[in-house]
């Protein structure tokens, strides 16, 4: 049997995964054999701050000959007090040098909805895009203390996802295979995220955390990269069938940066019903994604809205950053997965039916397209969307194969469970 020092260098690599931090400082500093093979465990993934202290060290770390070429994953982290101040664009022109080149996954934590044009206009900023293969963004938004629904009337919550394509996306849309979008906030129909403008060539791994699917488009555009994907992960998102508005939609039925609610639409809003279903989803991809070899779709620890909206929020213990947060997704219909929007009800305006006072018990009674609403309701009620939308997730997850098929199906039957306080919780 070959002695540990004469394991191959991979296989060393491997054991040595699964050692402390500390463990693997001392057993750097014994031989260098050992030195070499801890490299890429100690500093294959750096977490930077915002502070000269830690640029300083990250930067000795590019100046090492051995070190600097272990270095592939970057994950930036924000600071607690509000007053601090650092030069714009900092972390983004240590990218650019010559000893940064390895860095090809860029992971960012709690990055607020606000692009600065001083960092996002910078030739530093699209030069490290254009280059990175993994972008990880965890948007966070801004809570409105008096109301939680007034979240949704603040511009920059729009105009970020008006942005997002032509800033973040589109500079590195050539060399990305994997893209991870979460937001804290419900986005993709109210904000409005359109992805029709860009394509991913090379796209291999998409994760989407609290995204709203509404229109068909959305369909397409996840088809028109069937050449590519094989992993899909959607945590905590859902579907719009129903919203209630008190701004005029345009002709796809979207509203564009609501702001206030219109004064002169509260007893007559305007009522969009959409058809799509998950159901759909699920057939869709099936038919179109040829390639793609794992599905997930649930609610992670991350735990969605009905964190952001509860009054007395739990410690969030689950790192955004970790993508062990939706590779490790439950698979099943969760009772979230159909959402109401209804602009102006609190604490969000995206709601679920338990929360929401049935169209004709309200001050103006039934509305032109509550009758949809209400087929809906009925479907849900008999308990045929469940049977419909479980019947196609396992088509879906035995159309590609995916292991472990069987087991995941006793998690396909946890249904809508509308109404039901141990299912949601208390906002």
């Amino acid at each position: 049997m070959a002695s540990f020092p004469a394991l191959p260098e991979e296989l060393a690599i491997g054991i040595f995964s699964y050692l402390a931090k500390e463990d693997l400082c001392a057993l750097r500093l014994t031989s260098k054999r050992f030195a070499n093979s801890t490299c890429r465990s100690l500093f294959s993934t750096v977490r930077l701050y915002p502070s000269s202290e830690s640029i300083e060290k990250y930067n000795a770390m590019l100046e090492h000959p051995d070190i600097s070429k272990a270095v592939h994953h970057v994950y930036l982290n924000t600071i607690e007090e509000d007053a601090y101040m650092m030069k714009d664009g900092t972390w983004f022109s240590v990218q650019t040098d010559a000893a940064a080149s390895n860095v090809k996954d860029i992971s960012i934590r709690n990055i607020q909805n606000i692009n600065d044009p001083a960092l996002v206009k910078s030739k530093h900023f699209q030069t490290v895009l254009s280059r990175i293969t993994s972008l990880r963004l965890f948007i966070i938004t801004e809570h409105y203390d008096p109301g939680l629904e007034e979240d949704f009337t603040l511009p920059e919550l729009y105009n970020f996802m008006d942005e997002l394509v032509e800033t973040w996306l589109l500079p590195c849309s050539a060399n990305l295979t994997s893209l991870v979008l979460y937001s804290d906030q419900y986005f993709g129909y109210m904000p409005k995220l359109d992805l029709r403008s860009v394509h991913f060539p090379r796209l291999q791994t998409l994760a989407l955390g609290n995204y709203m699917f509404s229109h068909a488009w959305q369909l397409d555009w996840l088809a028109s990269h069937a050449a590519t994907l094989q992993h899909l992960y959607l945590d905590d998102c859902s579907i719009v069938h129903y919203a209630l508005l008190y701004a005029y939609p345009d002709a796809e039925g979207y509203v564009p940066n609501p702001l206030q609610p219109l004064s002169e639409l509260v007893s007559r809003p305007v009522i969009r019903n959409y058809s799509l279903r998950w159901s759909h989803i699920f057939d869709r991809l099936r038919r179109s994604l040829h390639r793609l070899k794992i599905f997930r779709m649930g609610s992670s620890e991350l735990i969605g809205w009905r964190r952001r909206h509860r009054r007395s929020q739990e410690p969030l213990t689950a790192d955004a950053s970790d993508p062990a947060v939706y590779t490790s997704l439950p698979l099943g219909l969760f009772p979230d997965r159909y959402l109401l929007c209804h602009m102006g009800m609190g604490p969000s305006w995206y709601t679920d039916l338990g929360t929401l006072s049935w169209p004709c018990e309200d001050e103006y009674g039934m509305r032109e397209g509550d009758d949809e609403l209400m087929a809906f309701v009925d479907r849900l009620e008999e308990g045929v969307l469940d049977r419909e939308d479980k019947e196609a997730l396992v088509r879906l997850v035995e159309g590609i194969g995916q292991e472990g098929a069987d087991d995941m199906k006793g998690m396909m039957d946890r249904g809508w469970g509308w109404r039901n306080e141990s299912v949601y919780g208390h906002i």
